[in-house]
Formats: structure tokens, C-alpha cells, sequence
């Protein structure tokens, strides 16, 4: 343990940095785990709106290519279309901009706008449900933060299941019962819990910067060391 000790404190540069490096690349995985989360799993406030949910599905919604629907529910006042983003952070968000931020510390990661992919999939939910009682919402977790402000379909977890959970206990009109169960009839499992093809893109950009930081961790290392 002392020799341990006495080679970290006189090559203190060699270790610092890697582990500096390694720290940041297990925060990028921790991250893209919480996106492959929120694909396929709500948190329990949302989960107790409804008995009825579908979870990463693609829905035929009569366009040439199904479309992928995160999360959807059947209430007593319709049929509801999630998009959940377990984003902590400060999130700079607007109607018409082409890229999102999340901003939980230092940097920014971009990601692209959820709400035109929410608005094709209410419309396929709608059109596959013959119904146009149909609410679509972009869930961000309680963690997430506006500061520039937000669009108006976007809503804390919080915030949403406050204004649903009075009338979850109603009962559901058996024309809405029927629309739900034309829509599971027209929804197959995605193969992947990543199937919006946006989620697929910022997932796959972390995992290469996460790839990236192991590597520089490993070169400095063995660098300093005189390893190379």
C-alpha cells in the first residue's frame, strides 16, 4: 500500500489525467443508459395514470414506414403519446429549433427537437385509432431545467401527472375502449429500444466519445509512463 502511494505521488500527472478521462467517459455511458431507459421505461407517477400503456411499439398509421411510439395510454379523456427524456440538467429548448441542449454541467449535448416526431406519431395514433381524441406530450424529467423557457407540449414529470391524475379513476368511454383496441392491433414490438432513429443518433455519437476518451485515457497513460 505505501509503495502504492509513494509511485501515485511522484507520477501523479501519468494517473490524474487518465482517470480524469475515464471519469468523463463512465459519465457519457451512465448517460446513454438513461436514454435507453426512457425508451422503454416510465417513471412510476406517469406509470399510475393508466392500466393500459404500450411501450416502444411501431405503430402502422397508413404512411409508406411505420412510426416508432415511445409510450402511449389509454385515459379516461383519450389516448396519450409520451416521449420521456431522463435529461437532468439545464435543457435550452424551442418550438422551431432544428437541435435541442442539454446542459448538465460543463459542455452541451445536442439532440434533435422531439416535437415534429411527436406530432407524426399522434397523427399515426390518430389514424390507427379512428379517434381524434389524442394528446401527444415530450416528458423531461424532474431533474431538467428551462431557463431560455420551453415549448408548450413539453412538461416535467411532475407537472403532467399533477393535471392527469384527477381523472385517472374515471371511467373509460367505450368509444375510447375501442380506439385502443384498434391501435394495439396496429402496433408491433420495435426490435430495438432505440428505434427512433434520433434517440439511435445521439446514442451513437456518446458511445464514440465515450470510446474516444478510453483511448486518450489509455495513450496518455502509457505515454507518461514510458510505456510507448
Amino acid at each position: 500500500m505505501e509503495f502504492l502511494l509513494q509511485e501515485l505521488e511522484s507520477n501523479w500527472l501519468q494517473w490524474l489525467g487518465p482517470l480524469v478521462l475515464a471519469g468523463a467517459s463512465f459519465w457519457i455511458d451512465l448517460d446513454i443508459v438513461r436514454r435507453l431507459a426512457g425508451a422503454t421505461r416510465l417513471p412510476a407517477p406517469l406509470r399510475r395514470l393508466s392500466r393500459h400503456w404500450l411501450h416502444n411499439v411501431l405503430v402502422d398509421g397508413g404512411t409508406d414506414e411505420p412510426v416508432h411510439l415511445a409510450h402511449a395510454a389509454l385515459l379516461p379523456t383519450g389516448l396519450l403519446v409520451l416521449d420521456y427524456r431522463d435529461f437532468p440538467g439545464a435543457v435550452f429548448a424551442a418550438e422551431r429549433m432544428e437541435q435541442w441542449v442539454q446542459s448538465p454541467g460543463g459542455g452541451g449535448f445536442p439532440f434533435a427537437n422531439p416535437l415534429p416526431h411527436l406530432e407524426a406519431a399522434v397523427a399515426a395514433v390518430r389514424e390507427a385509432a379512428g379517434d381524434p381524441r389524442v394528446e401527444g406530450r415530450v416528458v423531461f424529467s424532474d431533474a431538467a431545467s428551462f431557463p431560455k423557457g420551453r415549448p408548450g407540449r413539453v412538461s416535467t414529470v411532475t407537472e403532467l401527472a399533477r393535471r392527469l391524475e384527477p381523472g385517472r379513476r374515471q371511467a373509460v368511454p367505450e368509444g375510447l375502449q375501442r380506439a385502443w383496441e384498434r391501435l394495439c392491433e396496429r402496433t408491433r414490438p420495435a426490435q430495438h429500444p432505440a428505434a427512433d432513429p434520433a434517440l439511435r443518433r445521439a446514442i451513437a455519437v456518446r458511445a464514440a466519445l465515450s470510446s474516444l476518451l478510453l483511448v486518450l485515457a489509455a495513450g496518455w497513460w502509457l505515454v507518461l509512463g514510458g510505456y510507448l
